[in-house]
């Protein structure tokens, strides 16, 4: 059977787009596979396809089951070579080429044969992510970019060339200097206003989460000073940047100051968790835990990126625990787990919990109380 050419791995945002330009009358293969850590441990997502891909077959017609198959084989060898580097993952056959893209948020496992592609899980992913504004102003020019899931979403640019430069002192009379500089000013305010205007209906069409201001300080005091609410809520920073700035430098400024911010945010998680220190509703500690998240009442794993003792999980009922010799619930037989963090993740995820993974000074804070903690439901 004759393989397709190697998959085109690329961003969420890219494989949609790609998709959506697509022949809707082409049959294809959409493929969705949970590749959270859980599910890396005995290649637990290829076996799901695998599975997945037998109850579909059932359902494809005589005429159409040599393409099935062909598709099937192709996805399977692509699995094989394809390194696993989110939370989840998803391929498209196209019948010309394969189209992967890892994803950065869990997906349930999904298998569908016909004409166009499944594009509903990929677009709720793309609409859960945080999207961040990044806005470039100056006395000329005004562009604005969203970023989601790593990737340039929208770019908007105009530029106004009517703005006086800014006067040098000496030139002109005081009262000449005075007016002059309420000309630039009014200037200055009415292109703020019109960027103000663009981000607020971006903020409507398409919301985004963050905001980041970039500029010279005259220009960029005066249009944080004018934000509404809703703006000046989501801004996270000012940082200094030329307009013309690439695309790698936005896409490198917004990771960096996201990572900025995420690690501040996951710090707060942490010292409120080792605050309120195991009591009430939160849990502190490896064995606390690990009994909260088996009796299913963590609500939020709190854990740290730092590798956790090795311990073992039940073949039978999918218990954790930090033991290697028998299930304390069934009695069953343990597989043995090198690190905890995985089947703690999948067992939380598999329980209806929220997971937070901190890095940095928070993973630090938490190691001292064991690595792990969270919030129980009751």
């Amino acid at each position: 059977m004759t393989r397709s050419r190697p998959a085109i791995v690329t961003g969420v945002i890219d494989l949609a787009k790609r998709l959506r330009a697509l022949p809707a009358d082409r049959k294809m293969l959409s493929v969705y596979l949970d590749t959270s850590p859980g599910r890396l441990f005995g290649e637990a997502y290829r076996l799901a396809f695998r599975d997945a891909a037998r109850v579909v077959r059932d359902q494809v017609s005589e005429s159409e089951r040599e393409l099935f198959d062909r598709a099937v084989e192709d996805v399977r060898a692509t699995l094989e070579d394809l390194p696993v580097t989110g939370r989840g993952l998803a391929i498209f056959w196209t019948g010309e080429e394969l189209l992967a893209a890892p994803v950065p948020a869990p997906v349930l496992d999904e298998v569908a044969w016909g004409s166009g592609p499944l594009l509903a899980p990929l677009q709720r992913v793309i609409d859960d992510q945080e999207r961040v504004a990044l806005v470039f102003f100056d006395a000329a020019h005004t562009r604005i970019v969203t970023v989601a899931l790593g990737e340039v979403e929208t770019e908007v640019a105009f530029d106004d060339k009517s703005v006086p430069p800014r006067q040098a002192a000496g030139g002109w009379a005081a009262l000449s200097q005075s007016r002059y500089a309420r000309h630039r000013e009014d200037h200055l305010r009415r292109r703020a206003e019109q960027t103000i205007e663009a981000l607020t209906e971006m903020l409507r069409d398409a919301p985004f989460d963050r905001l980041i201001l970039a500029g010279p300080e005259e220009p960029m005091a005066l249009l944080r000073r004018l934000l509404p609410r809703p703006l000046a809520q989501r801004l996270v920073a000012v940082k200094p940047m030329e307009w013309f700035a690439s695309e790698a430098e936005l896409l490198r400024t917004v990771s960096e100051t996201a990572t900025e911010v995420e690690r501040e945010r996951e710090l707060a998680v942490v010292n409120e968790l080792v605050d309120a220190g195991g009591v009430g509703r939160s849990v502190l500690g490896l064995e606390a835990t690990v009994a909260a998240l088996n009796d299913a009442r963590l609500a939020q794993l709190v854990i740290s990126d730092v590798p956790l003792p090795e311990g073992g999980q039940c073949v039978a009922c999918e218990v954790v625990t930090t033991g290697r010799e028998t299930c304390p619930r069934c009695g069953g037989p343990l597989e043995p787990v090198a690190s905890l963090n995985g089947p703690m993740i999948a067992q939380a995820l598999r329980t209806g919990g929220r997971v937070e993974v901190v890095a940095g000074a928070a993973a630090t804070r938490l190691a001292e109380h064991g690595g792990v903690g969270g919030w129980t439901r009751y």
